[in-house]
């Protein structure tokens, strides 16, 4: 599907089971795409910063990292912002869910790695 945006995007992910698409941009947002539909967009999220890496994990929740050192955990279902983590004070540039799903491994500029347990 093609979809122009404001801005370019910068990074993009897969959600529920596949039909929908998830794109973060400079203009700092967060968008859900349902592919299903010649990719309209369904959900639009703000974000606190300059998306720097985005994963999807299980099927309905995405994780975006952030220039400010933020991680966005969003339902694309539902299109809302859950929570945001504080894993550290530069950019997210890489972000590792464990296999079993119960850990977050970031990265960033800054220099440290962070790992969050979910239980």
């Amino acid at each position: 599907c093609m979809w122009r945006a404001a801005s370019s995007t910068h990074c993009a992910g897969c959600g529920s089971g596949g039909h929908l698409v998830v794109t973060a941009g400079a203009d700092m947002t967060l968008r859900v795409l349902d592919a299903a539909q010649s990719c309209k967009p369904i959900h639009t999220v703000q974000l606190t910063d300059f998306p720097y890496s985005l994963t999807a994990v299980a099927s309905d929740l995405v994780l975006c990292g952030c220039g400010d050192g933020s991680v966005h955990v969003v339902d694309v279902e539902a299109g809302k912002m859950l929570y945001v983590l504080r894993a550290g004070k530069a950019a997210v540039r890489a972000m590792e869910v464990s296999p079993a799903g119960d850990r977050l491994l970031c990265a960033g500029d800054d220099g440290c790695a962070v790992c969050f347990e979910f239980r």
